[in-house]
């Protein structure tokens, strides 16, 4: 059995909830379940390695992270722009959560939380951390749909039912930051290769530590 661990951030439970319902829909109606193997959540790392016995610094350094965070902004507000996709990927769906920073000033409380989640990570002793496994950038996003591989226009299919549900659900434009979450993901399918999706056929996971934001 493969295990990683990851750390995400997750919405006030009110959006989340309709969220959920949406991702569910979606994810049903094209038979693409590996954004529906996973809570809804924000990435705040990709998934890393960790010994059982750095937990406890892990988990006490999040704790401070979180602490920070609710000193500064406390439940800060997210936005998101809808539903979106990255240019020429046939696989991905997800709600744009990044900044328009031509419309936006001021600090970005998520990309200072992940931020320093990402130095954390780098420097804790007993964690193995690729920053490369987040993207050459951080874009902020909720996943509606994971590693689809729809032909094209199936997936354009995809995308237009997506806003559909989105809006039909009615899924608020601005939310808050509610939780910081620890997990540990168990896959056997995954191996040693947690970047392609091949834990979506038996993904497990399990909440190690909440830390309120």
């Amino acid at each position: 059995m493969s295990v990683r661990y990851g750390i995400l951030l997750v919405p006030e439970p009110s959006f989340t909830v309709r969220v959920y319902r949406a991702r569910q829909l979606i994810c049903g109606q094209y038979g693409a379940w590996a954004a529906e193997m996973q809570m809804v959540h924000l990435p705040v790392s990709g998934f890393f390695q960790c010994t059982d016995s750095g937990l406890g610094a892990l988990e006490s350094g999040l704790d401070e992270l979180a602490a920070g965070s609710r000193r500064d902004a406390p439940q800060f507000q997210l936005s998101h722009s809808g539903v979106a996709t990255n240019h020429d990927d046939q696989g991905n769906i997800f709600l744009d959560f990044a900044r328009d920073t031509s419309t936006e000033s001021g600090p970005d409380h998520l990309e200072i939380l992940r931020d320093s989640v990402v130095s954390f990570l780098d420097r804790a002793p007993e964690v193995t951390h690729d920053p490369r496994a987040d993207g050459p950038t951080f874009r902020p996003h909720i996943p509606l749909v994971q590693f689809a591989r729809l032909p094209h226009g199936v997936f354009s299919d995809a995308v237009e039912f997506a806003r559909a549900a989105v809006d039909g659900l009615g899924v608020p434009n601005t939310t808050r930051a509610w939780r910081l979450l620890l997990l540990r993901f168990h896959s056997e399918a995954a191996g040693d290769d947690w970047s392609g999706g091949g834990w979506a056929a038996d993904l497990r996971w399990e909440p190690l530590s909440t830390h309120g934001l």
